[in-house]
């Protein structure tokens, strides 16, 4: 029981973590502490070099509505991890992997420049949570629940 307590606090805190961390880093983008590496990323973005996603030919509305269906399959990943659904953890994996090629998909190496300290230690937090998560839900006696 104390181990699907703890599985499900570790649910609601990574979801709180990745929602504050989408904010801060959407906010880091408008006001970033470095205004020269920033202005110097700008520059190359408006000087014709592309995003990752224009590379693929995918506007800046489809790579935003492939972004959210990917948040939409994370946060119902997440419940359903949460209810012990027996699709869950394979679903949970899916959309992991997911999140992190939108990352890539989205981002051009100058705007990781952009982010703060801060960021980066939320990120490192939300790599943590989705680890623990995966080693309860598959090493764990949790397992047999699945």
């Amino acid at each position: 029981m104390k181990a699907e307590n703890l599985f499900r606090t570790l649910i609601i805190f990574y979801l709180i973590i990745f929602i504050f961390f989408s904010i801060s880093v959407g906010s880091s983008l408008f006001a970033p502490p470095s205004y020269e590496i920033a202005n110097e990323a700008l520059l190359n973005l408006f000087e014709g070099e592309k995003k990752n996603y224009e590379l693929l030919g995918l506007s800046s509305g489809g790579a935003l509505i492939f972004t959210s269906l990917i948040y939409v399959l994370l946060i119902y990943s997440l419940y359903s991890l949460y209810r012990f659904k027996n699709y869950s953890r394979v679903l949970y994996i899916i959309a992991i992997i997911l999140v992190n090629i939108d990352t890539f998909l989205y981002n051009t190496t100058e705007q990781l420049f952009l982010w703060t300290l801060f960021d980066y230690y939320l990120e490192i937090g939300i790599i943590f949570i989705e680890a623990s998560i995966l080693v309860m839900a598959f090493s764990s006696p949790i397992k047999e629940k699945f």
